[in-house]
């Protein structure tokens, strides 16, 4: 597939063509509401943003200036000019410094666009710069290394997602709403509440007219396109691609502006409109078309019938459509399956195309989920499968019934109630996080938990080992605790402290961004901002989430347990021994470590060690579910760190684990690497006693599997006996790899052999020889099962 090879051929870039356009606009516009100046900002970007169309395409747009490049944002002026290097999670990673860009675009940056962005000398034009400003001193002391660097480092223990990024995307607009009323239809609505507001209501008044203007500007970018695909068309001298640039042009001359008519007009309107929510929100992550399946099929049902498309046609343009999903944001997620609003299985003959599609591309993105429930009949699981033989890391299997009832459990916690109905059609975002379409302003991400970092403060009285200063309430000294329960309540004090200022910072950082960056065109395509006349970051949708992300639930569980059994129940060893031990990372102490690490860990069905597991599981999401947000919502409980499993752990000292100091956290709720030896069933038998509904925001399980399960008809028949049993124990989600030890080696000392090597990392997909090494090797460390 040419497309393909041109996708994985295309090196990643960097450019500040928006960011000359913004910084431009903000100069212009000084005194402005802020919403008004940046709906300039993007009808600017709609008119100058650079476009371009690839041989081949038939789906056509790209969130930067050129497929593949990243925006360069006013956050990053200040790492630039300093000399340093920036890592960015595209679709692919790209690092870049200011010796990348040509003399002209150094020169730029240095004498006109940073300046501005520094505003008075502490860059408080700037998200992070604004961030900073707003938090008290005994706060920045908590969540930063040296809070007078800038940008400065974070502790890693304290984890609120302050930079420019965090807070956006992990949404789904309301796609079907665009293919049924186009763009135009969504002004004419705020045309209309316009015209019904009250004069009095000035903030409304100028988020309306903001939105106005930014839905008028996409008009203009979508005649972009099609002036170019016919300009393309009357250079091009092979007569069928002539004919596929001129149908490019005219279907962007209609979508998104206007009603989709058609299965490719369909979907060259959610495209676009994918393009210009990137367009406005450069550094966007998970803005995901959801559950495709669902809402395009009447499209391709109606082609088909009436012989507009034939079926190859049709997979053709949905293969298409999938590559182009790697030219926007990163964290697209597709899902197919599950549950109809009314209850009835909703696999579909689009379900299968999907997945097939995926087998065709074979690349990173979108990220795509198959939705399980008792009725999802035995042919999509059949094709699922074939996917994940593939060892692509696709698909993620979610369980549809545990979704729902997280999203019936969201909406009986504050807020607008979410109806049985609704919560059947949630779409998952990101690695999984499910929202419902249309309605959701999206995962306003609080950051990151470290529940391992909790439990050393329980046991040195707040103290860390890696800064060597309290950063916790003082609980006592665990020599004098008389008994395990002494010992949990620490760590629930601890806990209970930490939540609060985390939440604290993190209402600050909210406030932040809906008064610095409003987004009026996202907003508009999600109920109720119109009607509210507010930003979905100031609170205008339906409903609103703040999530709160842990990271070393098992580590913290395995400690636990180790203590309960090693020091409380057989005092094997001393909790002054315990103490010593872990202060001195084991050295010396090599008899206390072996007994610690032989004590029983979670993955392996131990009651002793899951006992403790789901109670640090139920008391992260319980004091989570105690923070509201500052829109009116509240905030949900997440088990999916990403990659902050490896950051996370660099923070951390020693653990009654038998952990050592600084190295990896356990992988989101799954098993500490090379503790789960009992195979994958123990692991789902311990995963069941996590009570994953109370973790509305989703939980991550992450299992490696030999590929030689999936080269017989009997491991196949295994294979999808183990997805049911899966989503009969009450597990939301499992992700796989199927590779093997041996090519993850080869990987590492021959990358350029593996180019389009696609792993599951922690939640999302990446191409393995992309990663930095310590996140290889903690691939590799992961336990291979067989089944």
């Amino acid at each position: 597939m040419r497309l393909r090879q041109r996708h994985l051929d295309t090196p990643c870039t960097a450019s500040i063509d928006r960011l000359r356009i913004e910084t431009r606009i903000m100069k212009q516009t000084e005194g402005e509401p802020m919403a008004l100046s940046r709906a300039k900002v993007f009808a600017a970007v709609c008119s100058e943003m650079p476009i371009d169309i690839w041989p081949d395409e038939l789906i056509v747009g790209h969130a930067g200036p050129r497929p593949l490049c990243r925006d360069v944002i006013p956050d990053d002026c200040a790492v630039l000019l300093k000399g340093q290097r920036l890592a960015s999670l595209m679709v692919d990673t790209i690092e870049y410094g200011l010796a990348d860009f040509d003399p002209a675009c150094q020169k730029e940056l240095i004498e006109d666009i940073a300046p501005y962005w520094r505003g008075g000398g502490r860059w408080e034009k700037t998200q992070t710069g604004a961030n900073l400003q707003a938090l008290p001193d005994y706060l920045k002391d908590l969540l930063f290394l040296d809070a007078g660097d800038f940008p400065p480092k974070q502790s890693m223990i304290y984890t609120p997602f302050f930079i420019s990024g965090g807070h956006y995307g992990h949404n789904a607009a309301a796609y079907p709403e665009i293919l049924e009323k186009g763009l135009q239809g969504i002004r004419r609505d705020v045309a209309d509440k316009l015209a019904a507001l009250s004069p009095d209501d000035a903030a409304a008044k100028s988020f309306l007219e903001a939105a106005f203007l930014a839905l008028t500007a996409t008009e203009n970018a979508g005649r972009r396109f099609a002036g170019r695909a016919r300009k393309l068309a009357a250079q091009e001298q092979n007569r069928q691609r002539k004919d596929e640039l001129e149908k490019i042009a005219a279907i962007c001359e209609r979508v998104p502006a206007h009603p989709a008519r058609t299965f490719h007009e369909a979907l060259q309107s959610i495209f676009l409109a994918q393009v210009f929510i990137n367009w406005e929100t450069p550094n966007i992550f998970s803005q995901t078309a959801g559950r495709i399946d669902q809402y395009l099929l009447p499209y391709l049902e109606a082609d088909l019938t009436r012989g507009a498309l034939t079926p190859e046609d049709a997979q053709e343009l949905l293969d298409c459509y999938l590559i182009k999903l790697n030219h926007v944001n990163r964290g697209n997620h597709l899902a197919v399956g599950g549950y109809t609003a009314c209850g009835r299985d909703a696999t579909n003959m689009l379900s299968c195309m999907i997945l097939e599609s995926m087998k065709h591309i074979r690349l990173a993105h979108p990220f795509i989920s198959v939705l399980i429930s008792p009725r999802t009949p035995q042919k999509l699981l059949v094709r699922a499968a074939e996917l994940s033989a593939l060892g692509t890391g696709h698909p993620v299997y979610l369980n549809a019934d545990v979704l729902t009832t997280q999203m019936l459990a969201r909406g009986s916690a504050g807020g607008a109630p979410v109806t049985l109905a609704l919560a059947r059609t949630a779409t998952p975002v990101g690695c999984y996080e499910p929202v419902l379409m249309g309605l959701d302003s999206g995962y306003f991400y609080g950051g990151y938990f470290n529940l391992a970092a909790v439990c050393e403060l329980a046991l040195t009285n707040g103290a860390s080992r890696r800064y060597k200063k309290r950063i916790g309430p003082e609980t006592g000294d665990p020599r004098a605790f008389a008994d395990f329960e002494e010992f949990r309540s620490a760590y629930k004090a601890q806990l209970s402290f930490m939540m609060k200022h985390f939440s604290a910072a993190t209402d600050i950082f909210e406030r932040v961004t809906a008064d610095l960056l409003p987004t009026p065109f996202e907003s508009s395509l999600i109920k109720d901002c119109i009607a509210r006349g507010k930003s979905r970051e100031d609170g205008g949708a339906r409903f609103n989430f703040r999530t709160v992300i842990g990271a070393g639930s098992s580590d913290a569980g395995d400690s636990l347990a180790a203590v309960r059994k090693l020091v409380f129940e057989e005092k094997k060893i001393s909790m002054d021994d315990l103490c010593r031990a872990l202060d001195a990372d084991f050295a010396g102490y090599d008899d206390q470590r072996r007994l610690l690490c032989a004590a029983p860990k979670f993955g392996n069905d131990s009651d002793e060690a899951d006992e403790q597991a789901a109670w640090v599981s139920h008391l992260f999401a319980e004091e989570v579910a105690r923070q509201k947000d500052t829109r009116g919502g509240h905030a949900v409980p997440m088990g999916a760190p990403l990659q902050y499993y490896m950051f996370g752990g660099w923070a951390v000292g020693a653990l009654p684990s038998g952990r050592k100091a600084w190295q990896p956290l356990a992988d989101a709720w799954s098993p500490s690497a090379g503790c789960d030896v009992r195979g994958p069933t123990a692991i789902l038998a311990s995963m069941a006693k996590i009570d994953a509904a109370e973790l509305t925001a989703g939980v991550t399980l992450n299992l490696r599997f030999d590929p030689e399960i999936f080269r017989s008809r009997d491991g196949m028949t295994r294979f999808a006996a183990f997805l049911r049993a899966f989503a009969d124990q009450g597990i939301f989600q499992v992700q796989l790899n199927i590779i093997d030890t041996e090519t993850l080696r080869r990987a590492q000392k021959e990358p350029e052999k593996y180019r389009d090597l696609v792993v599951k990392v922690a939640g999302y997909s990446a191409y393995f020889t992309q990663l930095i090494k310590p996140l290889q090797d903690g691939l590799i460390a992961r336990t291979q099962h067989k089944l």
